[in-house]
């Protein structure tokens, strides 16, 4: 049986989001993100050939292992918040 990789969330894909995807990748991690100027939301799934969802609420419905608060500043803690009161289950 293949052993998947941690599933982890980067909200926010600005430089910080960038390089915390890029080197998740690189350690096996299975990366998503969610970007709320969804006009690059294409562009980053693209790039990094990861599924980019349109809300915080959606991605953390996908059953994410550990979430990567990127955004700015001013959002960490609604996103954390979110982040804290859905349950992390296995999928």
């Amino acid at each position: 049986m293949k052993r998947r990789g941690t599933r982890v969330l980067v909200v926010g894909a600005g430089s910080v989001g960038r390089r915390h995807i890029q080197n998740l990748l690189s350690l096996g991690a299975e990366v998503s993100a969610y970007r709320y100027r969804r006009e690059l939301a294409a562009e980053l799934a693209q790039t990094f050939g990861i599924p980019v969802y349109s809300s915080v609420e959606e991605a953390l419905d996908d059953h994410q292992d550990a979430v990567v608060i990127c955004n700015r500043t001013d959002q960490h803690v609604a996103a954390a918040t979110a982040a804290l009161i859905r349950p992390m289950t296995p999928r």
